[in-house]
């Protein structure tokens, strides 16, 4: 067993965040995920197969993951109402855990399309929060002896926090938080970045602060877009 790190979701995961990550954690620790653009948990769980990354339900029974992070897809109220969101989470965990024990597993937390009304966007973050929290909570409640509680990673509220620290002024050369997107809802460079600082944050439970923001793709290129101030932010943020 090792302390691997495996995520289970859709294009909110992606590819430049985990590789992010990757590079950012020690290197016992290699960070894999299994992505389906758009896709529920429910769909990952009977398409992994055919899932960019690896196969989660594959791989998991390797006991090699000391940690599973998965997220829902968004609109989250109409998927935990239609896509059987909480079954299928207990049903990825149970996997791990049968195979670890002690496992660590995650929800990582996410945000909806921002689209024009960006204080609408603000609020559905703390709204939505307990929903997250929901679905943690009915894992939990599978969880055996030896796991450790199944907790947040708080993607969605870092991106919260960042569009206040913009707004009041201290954005260190942001002026609005769609800086960090390429669409109404995809990340940026700069935003996987802050997002791989809270998972660091989260799964390895120390601070990034100080942590290189100097980080390269598949290929070699740099990742890039902001600054060292903003690097500064993003980690206090996370």
């Amino acid at each position: 067993m090792t302390d691997d790190v495996l995520f289970v979701g859709h294009s909110l995961v992606g590819h430049t965040m985990p590789r992010m990550l990757d590079a950012l954690l020690p290197t016992s620790m290699l960070v894999r995920a299994q992505v389906i653009n758009g896709a529920p948990l429910s769909y990952n769980w009977s398409n992994g197969a055919g899932a960019e990354g690896v196969n989660a339900r594959a791989v998991l029974p390797s006991g090699a993951f000391g940690t599973l992070v998965l997220t829902e897809a968004i609109p989250l109220a109409t998927h935990l109402q239609w896509s059987y969101s909480y079954g299928t989470a207990r049903a990825y965990a149970g996997l791990a855990w049968a195979a670890n024990p002690s496992v660590r597993v995650m929800i990582y937390e996410t945000w909806h399309e921002i689209g024009s009304n960006v204080a609408e966007w603000r609020a559905s973050l703390t709204s939505d929060l307990a929903l997250w929290r929901g679905i943690a909570n009915q894992v939990n409640a599978a969880r055996p002896a030896k796991a450790p509680q199944v907790g947040i990673v708080p993607g969605g509220q870092a991106m919260g926090l960042l569009h206040d620290a913009i707004v009041s002024g201290r954005g260190q050369g942001l002026t609005q938080i769609t800086q960090l997107f390429t669409d109404q809802i995809h990340l940026n460079d700069a935003g996987n970045y802050l997002i791989s600082q809270v998972q660091f944050a989260a799964i390895s439970g120390r601070s990034p602060i100080g942590l290189t923001d100097r980080l390269t793709g598949e290929w070699g290129q740099a990742y890039g877009g902001w600054t060292t101030d903003q690097t500064i932010l993003f980690q206090h943020i996370a």
